[in-house]
């Protein structure tokens, strides 16, 4: 009987790792004004998009067949942008999960507008979510658009949660 416990119990552990080996992420609060998402890197892409004297930096997440596009507010000159690149992708490096929040999320005509390209090699979506970013956090290191809101106090991201959403 000990043994058939234990057995079980080992089995159940296996079964958690190998799900959370395998997952691509999770949302960890979804509200009407507010999204934080944890997913693996792989499954992210940080992007500058424009011209030299407005470039946007974005990072694209594709989780549960979304894609959810976390951009910042305000255009930035191409140096800017490339400096955020190389602050996310040192995020990245090694991670195991990056941590990626944005406030007012919302179905968009953003990349019909923009006439952006879809990131497709990060695999297959039904909608497209444009969130203003907040913050990105990996490996015990978190950039954000406003400095402080790399604070845990800061966590809402200088709004007040709205009611819970589902996807």
């Amino acid at each position: 009987m000990k043994g058939n416990l234990l057995r079980r119990l080992n089995i159940c552990i296996l079964a958690v790792v190998i799900l959370s080996c395998t997952s691509k992420g999770q949302i960890i609060e979804y509200r009407e004004n507010f999204l934080h998402v944890s997913i693996k890197p792989e499954w992210t892409e940080a992007v500058c998009e424009g011209d030299a004297d407005a470039t946007f930096f974005g990072v694209y997440a594709v989780l549960d067949g979304i894609l959810y596009d976390f951009f910042f507010r305000r255009p930035l000159d191409r140096e800017t942008c490339l400096k955020r690149l190389s602050e996310y992708n040192l995020l990245t490096r090694g991670a195991l999960r990056m941590d990626l929040v944005g406030i007012e999320p919302s179905l968009s005509k953003h990349f019909d507008e923009a006439k952006i390209e879809n990131p497709k090699h990060l695999g297959e979506y039904d909608k497209k979510i444009a969130v203003i970013f907040v913050r990105a956090h990996g490996n015990g290191r978190c950039m954000s658009y406003f400095t402080e809101y790399c604070n845990p106090s800061k966590y809402w991201g200088g709004v007040i949660p709205g009611k819970k959403m589902t996807k």
